[in-house]
């Protein structure tokens, strides 16, 4: 686990690669993307695992990153997770970063030695409050900033589904900050339905009004799909029947699709290792999920709408 994310456009990846060689020569353990993702891994999964498990978020903060969809992100993650966030300044100024953030001691890329870099750091790792309130206002914002001209062009219901959600995590962040001895977790029936939701917006199915067992919507052509959606790092069902549609909700209100298929080529993976796999609940990892379903042919798959 890395003590330092650095956060960055791509634009800047000359500065970010020195800051990275100064803090490691600082003693200070850092991910950076470019240097520190290896052949094969998930790239976008690992990122945001990385960011979730650091103690301190550097953000280079210039012109370039206040423009990019990956740094805004990036930043919302950090302070919905509480993170101690250190914007690096490179040709802009404290006023011109976005105001979530101004209340940050920031540094000035420029003017900084690798001894300054191990001091801070170090004092900041466990000292500084932990301070999610912050994004409330900023999380819904972030909804918006991140919608590429794609997003733009997809139903109405889409955003305001993004929107939505994002809006129902910055409820929660506020919900644990005052009520620290509850977990309030984003599961069950809720988030269910949200993944019903995503499946009808966007794929050619039609849910079920009412529960049924074992499935949740039938396509159009007919075929029996199960829906599962999860805000975590597993997926978890029990039918390994007729076909299966998983998503990953990120807190920003985004969504990915995790897995799409006959829900057969999991049992095919996992049987031989699996004790109880298609007769109780089991989780499983999403990266292990979403290089599965790259093996399945597009015809074998839930089509989205046109």
């Amino acid at each position: 686990m890395a003590q330092v994310f650095i956060s960055y456009s791509s634009r800047n990846d000359q500065i970010a690669e020195d800051l990275h060689r100064r803090l490691t020569r600082a003693g200070v353990s850092t991910f950076l993307a470019s240097e520190s993702l290896r052949p094969g891994d998930l790239w976008k999964d690992t990122i945001l695992d990385e960011l979730r498990r650091s103690k301190v978020v550097m953000v280079i903060m210039s012109p370039d990153s206040v423009g990019s969809q990956a740094v805004m992100h990036e930043i919302g993650g950090s302070l919905f997770h509480g993170k101690k966030i250190i914007p690096i300044l490179y040709k802009t100024t404290i006023d011109a970063i976005p105001e979530w953030i101004r209340d940050r001691q920031a540094i000035s890329y420029n003017s900084i030695d690798e001894g300054q870099l191990e001091e801070l750091v170090n004092q900041l790792i466990g000292t500084d409050p932990f301070r999610r309130l912050i994004a409330l206002g900023a999380i819904l914002y972030f909804a918006k900033i991140i919608l590429s001209p794609r997003d733009a062009q997809k139903p109405e219901k889409s955003k305001l589904l993004r929107e939505k959600i994002c809006a129902l995590v910055a409820i929660v962040g506020s919900l644990r900050d005052n009520f620290p001895n509850k977990k309030f977790t984003l599961d069950g029936r809720l988030v269910g339905d949200i993944g019903e939701t995503i499946a009808e917006l966007e794929y050619d199915l039609v849910t079920f009004k009412k529960l049924r067992k074992g499935y949740d919507a039938v396509t159009s052509d007919g075929r029996p799909v199960q829906i599962k959606a999860t805000f975590k790092d597993r997926l978890t069902f029990k039918n390994t029947e007729g076909y299966l549609l998983g998503f990953k909700i990120d807190y920003d209100g985004s969504y990915s699709e995790v897995y799409n298929g006959p829900a057969k080529h999991i049992l095919m993976r996992y049987n031989s290792n699996r004790a109880g796999i298609g007769q109780k609940l089991l989780s499983f990892p999403v990266s292990a999920l979403r290089e599965t379903t790259t093996g399945i042919r597009e015809r074998d798959k839930v089509s989205r709408r046109r």
